[in-house]
């Protein structure tokens, strides 16, 4: 439930404006607040790998379905509620429990092209235009009132006709359920997944009969499951499933549940149980266990948990692995945990080297950043480590935080050069919060 406050929140920021003019700047800076806010909340999932993945599907489907007129980014979330959401400026979340919930890739693939095309067809601003500034400022009333840390006053806010309003309001209507289908369902078939992801995922939904939140914020109908179908079967398209989904499943699954996943296939066991291992070091029973699954499946996420199991011991050997999860185009996974393990085993500047060549010629992800903030950290360089957290925060669009450490940079910085970026930073975030200060 509290994932979707930041929706409500941003609808309910949107109503300051008027809905039939709502422009890029507008929608930029609700999507630019929903983004700070996951990342605020501690709700988007750490974790390079995974997060990293569901971007890449994101991007796969846009380029297939050639939709580069808008922005779009995709997260993973912690919850563990079958769902998903769209939001203002493409910003796109999948919960980990809808991952977990998953059967195969495409199931996955086809909720991202359904949100994706909620996005797509502006089903956001035409809800606005359906909607007085009253109701959406009740609306974002009940959402303030919701983080009142008071268990009565929040079960009296969503009770009777208010809860009823509220629920009429968040419900994407059926009309855009529907075309999100549609959609989603062309988009998939363009892409290189089966399009029959979304039937099987939405009949799932409705065997289960447990009152899913997507089912609540998802409007679903035996109909809807019948037409998805009923276009797969013209389709006659199938998709086998990567490495990469069943291997973080695994992981996400252990990482939430701290046991391995139920599953019939030896990689994945092996995966799991090394994986396992490595996180109670237990190094050798995880070598022993990575050894099996490099024999029968040479995966760029095996190649990466193997890289840092090797890493724990006492060898070099690692390094290769990590060089060979490169090559198979995971180049900031690959560099990611190699200067992770560098600075396990102590080899600060090594971790450095990585990860310093690496950020030069690519934007890397917040959680990079971050870890680059820990090198220094080690190394004694203070404000080199202030600046990568500013960096950090300004790409989690936390922008009054990352001008703080920004200002920090220039107040403890030697560097003329470093003391030059830092400004320049500052300047550019003041003038950005500026432009959103105006149209208020």
């Amino acid at each position: 439930m509290k994932q979707f406050l930041l929706i409500f929140i941003s609808i309910f920021l949107s109503s300051f404006v008027n809905s039939t003019i709502m422009d890029s700047t507008h929608e930029k800076k609700i999507g630019d607040d929903t983004v700070a806010m996951l990342w605020s909340s501690g709700e988007i999932i750490k974790d390079i790998e995974l997060q990293i993945y569901l971007k890449k599907i994101g991007k796969g489907l846009l380029q297939a379905g050639n939709l580069h007129n808008k922005n779009y980014d995709f997260y993973l979330i912690l919850n563990n509620e079958v769902n998903a959401f769209a939001s203002w400026y493409g910003i796109i979340g999948i919960n980990s429990g809808l991952m977990l919930f998953s059967e195969n890739e495409s199931e996955l693939a086809s909720i991202l092209a359904h949100e994706i095309s909620h996005v797509s067809n502006n089903h956001l601003s035409r809800f606005l235009e359906k909607n007085s500034n009253h109701d959406l400022l009740l609306l974002g009333g009940i959402a303030a009132s919701i983080l009142i840390n008071n268990t009565d006053a929040s079960q009296a806010i969503l009770s009777g006709t208010i809860a009823n309003n509220l629920q009429n309001q968040i419900n994407y209507t059926r009309e855009h359920e529907w075309e999100a289908d549609r959609s989603a369902f062309k988009l998939i078939s363009s892409s290189k997944y089966d399009p029959s992801g979304l039937a099987t995922f939405f009949k799932k939904l409705i065997d289960k009969n447990d009152d899913r939140e997507f089912l609540r914020t998802h409007p679903l109908s035996i109909n809807r499951v019948s037409d998805n179908f009923a276009q797969y079967k013209e389709s006659g398209k199938s998709y086998k499933n990567s490495s990469s989904y069943k291997f973080l499943k695994a992981k996400l699954y252990y990482d939430l549940n701290k046991k391995i996943i139920d599953s019939s296939s030896p990689e994945v066991r092996n995966y799991s149980e090394a994986y396992k291992f490595f996180l109670n070091k237990r190094y050798i029973n995880a070598k022993n266990s990575i050894d099996k699954l490099l024999k029968i499946s040479p995966s760029p996420h095996v190649y990466i948990l193997a890289g840092r199991i090797y890493a724990m011991l006492d060898t070099n050997e690692f390094v290769e692995f990590f060089n060979k999860a490169y090559k198979l185009d995971h180049k900031e996974e690959a560099n990611y945990y190699l200067a992770e393990s560098y600075s396990k085993r102590g080899e600060f500047k090594k971790a450095l080297k990585v990860l310093k060549v690496f950020s030069r010629v690519t934007e890397v992800n917040p959680i990079t950043n971050i870890l680059l903030s820990d090198i220094y950290v080690n190394l004694n360089n203070v404000p080199r480590s202030q600046f990568q957290v500013g960096e950090s925060l300004l790409k989690q669009k936390r922008y009054q935080q990352a001008i703080s450490f920004f200002n920090q940079v220039m107040n403890s910085t030697s560097e003329e050069s470093l003391y030059q970026i830092a400004k320049s930073k500052v300047s550019d975030v003041e003038n950005q919060l500026k432009i959103y200060r105006e149209i208020n």
